[in-house]
Formats: structure tokens, C-alpha cells, sequence
């Protein structure tokens, strides 16, 4: 329980420093144009090292979302890549018991969603056994907002929440569970609805939107 207190506390600290650190470099994509909508949050998440491009330096700002990468962006927003890397040695136990011999470029990132309680050992088994994290596989826009709370160490403030209000007109169609965590993004101002104000919860998230 001590370890868990201190890890929690490590990690909080650890996103306020990722995200009021000045980059040491710039980050440019060729297929994100100057003034482009989403730029400025792409070119800071990626100064962060939160988010990457492709070998051939795109960023494909529209290519969906796929769970293996929302999973992957949680992790970078709640540690550090050198404490992800032993985090990854620490568990790697646990990855290769779940996906045996598989390479991925993400098994330090599925190490921190287990060592940080983004996604419990049960959830990742069955992410994995069910191909959601398969190359190509998307993710829902409910999942990810899940994840993000866990990974912001908000899960324990959804979860007692007793009272909250969504606004959405389409709030019928969230799976059960998942409102407070959407309610907390929204609240914090990190996920908005659309101009309808839905939230289309079943929907795919892009890249840019993420």
C-alpha cells in the first residue's frame, strides 16, 4: 500500500514536470502544414514524447486511433520514458505471460499501464487474447477517455463520484461505467462534444483528435 502511495504521488508529479518542461527541440511533420487546426497540439505532444510519427516522418493526423497506440499515449502522459524502460524490465514477466514471445513496440508502455493501474493484468489478458491491440484495430472514444483518467490518477475521483451531470444529448449511448470519467474529461475541458453536442461515444478517435 506504501509502495502504491508512493508511486501514485512519483506519477503525479511526474505529468505536472512533463507538461511545464520547455522541449529542447521542435517537432515538424510534412503532412502537418503550418497553421494547420491541430499543429500546435501535435507538434507539443510530440515535442513531449508522448506522441510519435511514422519511419517515413509523417504524422498522418486522420489515420484512426488504434487501441495499442491510445494505450501506448497513456503510458508516456504518466511516466517518463527512462522509468518506463524499467518498468518494462520489472514486468516483462508479466507481458510475456500474456503475449509470450510477441514483439511490440509497446511492451514497455503495456508494462506502465499495469505497474500505474492504467489497465489491470485481467484487462490487458483480455485485450490482448480478444485482438483489440492487433495492428489496424481501433478504439472506442469511452475506452479512451477511460484510460486517460486512469493514466491522469483521476480513476479514484470518477469512481466516488456520487453526483455529476452530462449534458450530451447522446449520454444514453455510453456504456455504463464510463460517464464519470467522460464527465471529468469534460469538466477539466479535455473532451468536448460536437456542435450537435453529442459525444458519440461508440465513435473512433483520429490521430489529430487525440
Amino acid at each position: 500500500m506504501k509502495r502504491n502511495r508512493l508511486l501514485s504521488g512519483a506519477l503525479a508529479l511526474t505529468l505536472v514536470l512533463s507538461l511545464t518542461t520547455v522541449p529542447a527541440f521542435a517537432a515538424t511533420f510534412p503532412d502537418v502544414p503550418a497553421g494547420y487546426w491541430a499543429e500546435s497540439y501535435i507538434n507539443d505532444m510530440a515535442e513531449q514524447g508522448v506522441f510519435k510519427g511514422y519511419d517515413n516522418g509523417e504524422f498522418r493526423p486522420k489515420n484512426e486511433l488504434q487501441g495499442s497506440e491510445a494505450l501506448a499515449l497513456c503510458a508516456r502522459i504518466a511516466v517518463e520514458t527512462e522509468l518506463r524502460a524499467q518498468i518494462g524490465k520489472d514486468r516483462a514477466d508479466d507481458i510475456s505471460a500474456i503475449m509470450g514471445d510477441q514483439q511490440s513496440w509497446f511492451r514497455d508502455e503495456y508494462a506502465t499501464c499495469l505497474e500505474t493501474g492504467i489497465l489491470s493484468y485481467t484487462e490487458l489478458k483480455g485485450l490482448y487474447d480478444s485482438g483489440a491491440l492487433d495492428n489496424g484495430k481501433t478504439i472506442t472514444k469511452e475506452d479512451f477517455a477511460l484510460y486517460l483518467v486512469r493514466a491522469m490518477q483521476l480513476a479514484p475521483m470518477a469512481e466516488h463520484l456520487s453526483s455529476y451531470t452530462l449534458t450530451f444529448t447522446d449520454k444514453a449511448d455510453i456504456t455504463p461505467g464510463r460517464e464519470p470519467y467522460i464527465y471529468l474529461l469534460n469538466t477539466y475541458g479535455i473532451i468536448t462534444g460536437t456542435d450537435q453536442n453529442e459525444f458519440q461515444p461508440k465513435s473512433t478517435v483520429t490521430r489529430e483528435v487525440a
